[in-house]
């Protein structure tokens, strides 16, 4: 199979894609919790990393992964661990990380694990399934600037995508709770997707507050971040 062909085999899922053309070339990509490899796969057909390291948990993932590189005739190496910390970093070049399809607290903890290889990164591509106010506030907090942001609709549901970089002169937080949560630079963006996981977050938390309600109780966590919703929602307008 030619060059041309392997790439237009490859499908990827809008999330995917989207985090691949958002990361810079390197030499290396560092896919933990990589899957069925396909992240990787991708970014060595399009010629945008020379190297890929496919790291999971789950040796059944990695097998997958490689029957996945074998059928397209390319090679990877495949690292049966947990996170980033049995990645030594020495002798790849220069290098990019890309963690997706995991809670945002837990890739805050594979980050602080393996903290050498994290920092050492030209880029993280993190797309984490909940917890990004967890997420930015933990980057932040260790000197991790956000360099990119945006939000992807993918099969019904609707993805952030966080590019980040140790550089703790950079690395300054957000004062608002709501833009923490959804991300300053992608609400700069003003996409269409953004819009619509604002719509969807605010009708969840509406909900949940008419029948705090009925209940009698109101928590102030939900109060807040209802209001932080609704307030990017009514400024959405406004000039970015």
């Amino acid at each position: 199979m030619d060059e041309r062909s392997r790439n237009r085999s490859i499908r990827l899922a809008p999330r995917l894609a989207a985090a691949l053309s958002m990361l810079p070339r390197a030499d290396t990509l560092v896919d933990v919790g990589c899957d069925h490899g396909k992240l990787c796969l991708a970014a060595l057909c399009e010629g945008k990393f020379r190297r890929a390291v496919a790291v999971d948990v789950s040796e059944a993932s990695l097998a997958k992964a490689a029957a996945n590189f074998a059928r397209f005739g390319f090679t990877a190496e495949f690292v049966c661990a947990d996170g980033l910390a049995a990645f030594d970093p020495s002798g790849y070049g220069d290098y990019a990380v890309a963690m997706l399809g995991m809670g945002g607290e837990l890739i805050a903890a594979i980050l602080a694990r393996g903290a050498a290889a994290a920092r050492g990164a030209g880029a993280l591509m993190l797309q984490p399934m909940g917890g990004e106010r967890e997420l930015r506030d933990c980057l932040f907090e260790n000197g991790y600037a956000v360099l990119d942001e945006t939000t992807v609709a993918d099969a019904g549901r609707y993805y952030q995508l966080i590019l980040a970089r140790y550089c703790p002169e950079e690395a300054v937080p957000y004062a608002d709770d709501a833009l923490l949560e959804f991300g300053a630079r992608n609400y700069a963006r003003r996409h269409d997707a953004l819009k619509r996981l604002l719509e969807k977050v605010y009708a969840s938390r509406a909900r949940r507050m008419e029948r705090a309600k009925r209940n009698g109780v109101i928590p102030e966590t939900l109060e807040r971040e209802l209001s932080g919703v609704q307030r990017l929602l009514e400024h959405w307008e406004d000039d970015s």
